[in-house]
């Protein structure tokens, strides 16, 4: 069977929910099957979400990425701990590329997709196939950003230029340096259940969907919103006037629960962001001094789309005055282009396009 190899990074959910997006488009539009690869905690969310595929996805867990690492309960990062995983990644990039060499001695691939996994590259290139790239941002721009020595993260820019094509996500990051091939990605999400969303409106509403990543385990919340019910994601733990209902951490539907929502209040990763602006929810984001995706923030705060609260004032929220702020911002719907950046992909698969 024809199969497509799709690499992604091992830290956190957006890339593998975005991916997820895709992958599901991607086996619908085709007869393809998927070799999937990241990290265990990816891995085994993936698992679950794809279910009425499994007869044509093959999972492989592997380190993806260096792992970046934050202090304790922020969104704060510790430059002097990921940068020596940087380097130690870069230097384990043989050993991880022999062992998946081993496993694909049994699995011939069309193309490799990477999201936005250096190890994909190195794949594709060692079996010579198609290097498809995908993202908002690039490693190597983060890391700069962060500070990081050229020195560790030089190879990753030198790669991400050999890639065939790279498909560049709404609201990207400035990215120069990039000279490969890039077309537009668009605004991608995972469908949504509208039928289980409105059984979770009849049930829960009014809602607020609270997603924060790991600052919900920095100190206990309280919670004012009286005769309201709060979708809770991750590990938060909170007091209050208010129904919180905690989602288990590997639910593969979140989307629905952000969709039965008259609010939403989010750590400003890439995937979640799309969500809210595809469904057209009011949302607001968690900022701290220090916040990687500044840039879509930016972007964000340019269309006034959303409010903003800084981290320190998680404390303590009243949904009642966070709604009011919500109000007071644009609401700004963008297309769904899940469907038709898979085609696009598959399109390009099929092409005699390599880069030079």
């Amino acid at each position: 069977m024809k199969t497509i190899g799709y690499y992604v990074s091992d830290t956190g959910f957006g890339h593998i929910t975005r991916s997820l997006a895709l992958i599901e488009r991607i086996l619908e539009e085709s007869d393809y099957q998927v070799y999937l690869v990241s990290g265990r905690t990816q891995i085994e969310y993936a698992k679950i979400y794809l279910i009425p595929y499994e007869d044509r996805v093959i999972y492989q867990i592997t380190e993806t990425e260096a792992k970046t690492v934050y202090f304790e309960n922020t969104l704060t990062t510790d430059i002097k701990t990921t940068e020596k995983n940087v380097e130690k990644f870069i230097r384990k990039l043989p050993e991880l590329l022999e062992k998946e060499l081993e496993t694909l001695k049994d699995i011939a691939l069309d193309c490799v997709i990477t999201d936005l996994s250096l190890l994909g590259i190195e794949v594709a290139k060692a079996l010579n196939v198609k290097k498809i790239g995908l993202s908002n941002y690039t490693w190597y721009h983060r890391y700069r950003k962060k500070g990081i020595k050229e020195e560790f993260i030089g190879y990753y820019l030198k790669l991400y230029n050999e890639l065939d094509m790279f498909y560049q996500l709404a609201m990207a990051d400035r990215m120069d340096g990039l000279t490969c091939p890039i077309a537009d990605g668009g605004h991608l999400m995972r469908r949504v259940n509208f039928l289980a969303s409105v059984d979770l409106k009849k049930m829960y509403w009014p809602a607020m969907y609270l997603s924060i990543g790991q600052i919900a385990r920095k100190k206990d919340m309280i919670i004012n919103f009286q005769s309201g019910h709060v979708f809770a994601a991750g590990a938060l733990t909170a007091t209050g006037d208010a129904h919180v209902i905690n989602l288990p951490n590997k639910i593969s539907h979140s989307q629905d629960y952000l969709m039965a929502s008259s609010l939403a209040l989010i750590k400003p990763g890439w995937a979640t962001v799309m969500e809210c602006l595809i469904l057209g929810k009011p949302f607001g984001i968690i900022v701290s001094e220090d916040t990687e995706d500044e840039e879509l923030i930016e972007k964000l705060r340019a269309l006034d789309c959303c409010f903003s609260l800084h981290e320190d004032a998680l404390d303590y929220l009243d949904v009642k005055k966070l709604n009011v702020k919500a109000v007071h911002t644009k609401r700004v719907k963008v297309s769904d282009d899940t469907a038709a950046t898979a085609k696009k992909i598959l399109k390009f698969i099929k092409s005699d396009k390599v880069s030079k």
